[in-house]
């Protein structure tokens, strides 16, 4: 499956809610040609340096220190020794203090240096990420195989700010691999990774509607079984039904699927099949789901990019519409545009 470089940008650029800056930055994807380490750097500078001239986020932290007179919490013992050994006057304290030296802060910093250091970034870039090390001075590295989290304690009026730069950092983090005794980095393009792809994809999509359209509702939904366990812990075995996502309005209900697989037809014999698996998913989801107003129609749709074959097939399935459909994103953005919105219509 082709993507060019430039639809990367877009696709990560909805999945992570900064579709802005697509449009501030539409050069993004030729400056780093079709090396997608460039790309992911290009989008993670010019935030790191807004946030950087905004103010990195800080907390308090208590910190063990030597200083003249007294502050905070005396340690006695500790004083005792050193004023065996020094002059007098001085103390040992346990003080807290305002300072940047915190997680999110510490995963963009070893982010960086391991950026600065990865086989393929062009000489501009790792030039601006030097600038920027520079700038992160009281923040402390972590160690390479440290374990990145997807949720993370960012203080919570501070979200906005890191949410797209730790996505980033994470999709960074999750591909680099260590050459040289770790002293360099290569990197493993996530494009031929199916996991990390369908998430992409997944979130691209849902973000994408809830941008570009106003006729529906755009959300991911929880939806119940219809029915009972006989016991309580019965129920509790239950699998979790959780859609990618679900469109609304007063008039209709959609539930669209998304998968990102390199086929959406499976040879069967002579023949080409649907995939069983996620058309049974998507069935349950339908049979399952509420109808929230009167009248309103019940909608579900499998969508997969096209790899070899465009669909777009329609069924009627116990009484409700389901479809089969591809996005070819390997054509110019104005017309992934157009035809994301056309499946609405």
């Amino acid at each position: 499956m082709i993507i060019p470089i430039q639809n990367i940008y877009y696709l990560l650029s909805y999945a992570w809610n900064k579709a802005e800056i697509s449009l501030e930055s539409p050069v993004v994807g030729q400056e780093a040609g079709e090396n997608v380490v460039n790309l992911l750097a290009s989008m993670l500078l010019p935030e790191t340096r807004k946030l950087i001239k905004q103010g990195l986020a800080a907390e308090y932290i208590t910190q063990t220190r030597q200083i003249n007179g007294i502050k905070g919490k005396l340690l006695l013992n500790e004083t005792f020794r050193l004023n065996q050994k020094a002059k007098s006057g001085q103390a040992i304290c346990m003080v807290e203090e305002l300072s940047p030296n915190i997680l999110p802060n510490q995963i963009l910093k070893t982010t960086l240096l391991q950026l600065q250091h990865t086989v393929g970034l062009v000489p501009n870039l790792k030039k601006e990420v030097e600038v920027l090390l520079s700038q992160l001075a009281p923040v402390q590295t972590l160690a390479f195989n440290f374990q990145i989290l997807k949720k993370m304690p960012v203080p919570r009026h501070q979200q906005e700010r890191y949410q797209f730069i730790l996505n980033c950092c994470i999709l960074i983090r999750e591909n680099l691999l260590p050459v040289s005794d770790e002293q360099e980095f290569a990197f493993k393009s996530f494009l031929s990774d199916k996991k990390q792809m369908a998430v992409i994809f997944e979130a691209f999509v849902r973000n994408f509607y809830r941008l570009e359209q106003s006729v529906f509702q755009v959300r991911s939904e929880k939806i119940n079984w219809l029915g009972q366990g006989t016991t309580e812990e019965a129920q509790d075995f239950l699998p979790v039904m959780l859609t990618d996502i679900s469109l609304e309005s007063a008039a209709r209900k959609i539930i669209i699927d998304t998968k990102f697989y390199g086929k959406a037809l499976l040879p069967h014999y002579q023949n080409e099949k649907l995939h069983s698996k996620h058309l049974y998913q998507l069935f349950t989801y339908l049979h399952n789901s509420p109808v929230n107003l009167k009248d309103q129609a019940l909608e579900g749709m499998l969508l997969y990019p096209v790899v070899n074959k465009v669909l777009n097939l329609e069924y009627t399935l116990s009484g409700k519409k389901v479809r089969i459909c591809t996005i070819n994103l390997n054509q110019p953005w104005p017309g992934i545009k157009q035809d994301l919105l056309q499946l609405l219509f």
